[in-house]
């Protein structure tokens, strides 16, 4: 990010780079059977530039693209509306606790175990019900950066 940041003002634009990234585990359980397991890792980069006086934007999934990532932007950024911001200064930010370690160390086996027990609990009130349930696991990291300092 902070290379793409550094090439980007380089080339006389004022940029900002938000990055996420994802890791998803999901569990479906329908009708007290398995049915489906399903795990995701996505990584995207949006960069945003002012260039001229005017906005540019682009993004990608593919992990290391700055460099069309950065030549992107700058081309929208000829047709972009005019700038009425600039990008903010660092800033000190809250940091709230909202990391559960335990839930990263969940297995799979304990995602479908606890989506089988959901749906057996279901069943208990109501032996005609057909039910489905999912659970979810994800860990996802986000980062905003910029040319004028800003990086949380």
């Amino acid at each position: 990010m902070e290379r793409l940041i550094e090439k980007a003002a380089q080339r006389g634009c004022t940029a900002e780079v938000f990055s996420s990234s994802a890791v998803e585990n999901t569990v479906e359980v329908n009708d007290n059977q398995l049915k489906n397991l399903k795990s995701t890792d996505t990584h995207d980069t949006i960069l945003r530039v002012i260039r001229n006086g005017k906005i540019g934007l682009a993004s990608s999934s593919r992990p290391n693209d700055g460099d069309n990532l950065l030549k992107n932007a700058m081309d929208t950024s000829e047709f972009g509306t005019e700038a009425a911001f600039t990008f903010p200064e660092p800033a000190k930010l809250p940091q709230p606790e909202i990391y559960d370690p335990t839930l990263e160390s969940l297995s799979i086996e304990e995602l479908v175990h606890i989506a089988t027990s959901l749906a057996a609990e279901l069943q208990k009130e109501d032996p005609h019900i057909l039910a489905f349930t999912q659970v979810s696991r994800v860990y996802s990291e986000y980062h905003l950066a910029n040319t004028s300092g800003f990086d949380a």
